[in-house]
């Protein structure tokens, strides 16, 4: 059986972001409903999640309830980019993480629902928020932990060459 939650993490500029990005294509070439949110373009400010996802994310209703909907049955994901801009945000604040809580907690109960959710590695170990949501018994048996590892030079050079791109110095 898949996870519940996947949690992807690595350093600043690690690519995060670009693996959701594939991921979503992925699922949706497969035949399954993704549901891509971006916390750092759309920081709750306290509130309800029902509020958050009508007012800021522009849904008709909660994530996990739009990507079940529009799944009809079968198996939906919801992607959470950005989880650390909670912590960074200028509106960062206890209202604000609750209604991130909030809206983590639902994709976990929706029953045909997967949650990945993405952040730095830094963030999820030294953010006090984040590393009690990671480590919370809810979590825990239903986690799968991704960590995205930083590229090296060759790695980069060689996906330079076979995209027919000059490497400089060589």
């Amino acid at each position: 059986q898949s996870p519940k939650v996947v949690l992807i993490h690595g350093a600043a500029g690690s690519g995060k972001s670009g693996v959701l990005y594939e991921l979503t294509n992925l699922l949706s070439e497969a035949g399954y409903c993704a549901v891509p949110l971006r916390l750092d373009n759309a920081l709750p400010d306290g509130g309800s999640l029902l509020r958050y996802s009508r007012e800021q994310l522009g849904l008709p209703d909660t994530p996990d309830r739009c990507a079940a909907k529009l799944a009809g049955g079968k198996r939906a994901v919801v992607i959470v980019d950005h989880l650390d801009a909670v912590r960074w945000g200028n509106v960062h604040s206890n209202p604000a993480w609750d209604v991130t809580v909030q809206l983590l907690e639902a994709v976990i109960r929706s029953a045909n629902v997967s949650l990945v959710v993405a952040c730095r590695t830094f963030d999820i170990k030294d953010d006090p928020n984040l590393r009690k949501w990671k480590d919370s018994q809810d979590i825990q048996h239903r986690l799968q932990e991704v960590e995205i590892p930083p590229l090296d030079v060759a790695q980069v050079e060689a996906a330079l060459r076979a995209a027919n791109y000059a490497v400089p110095g060589t």
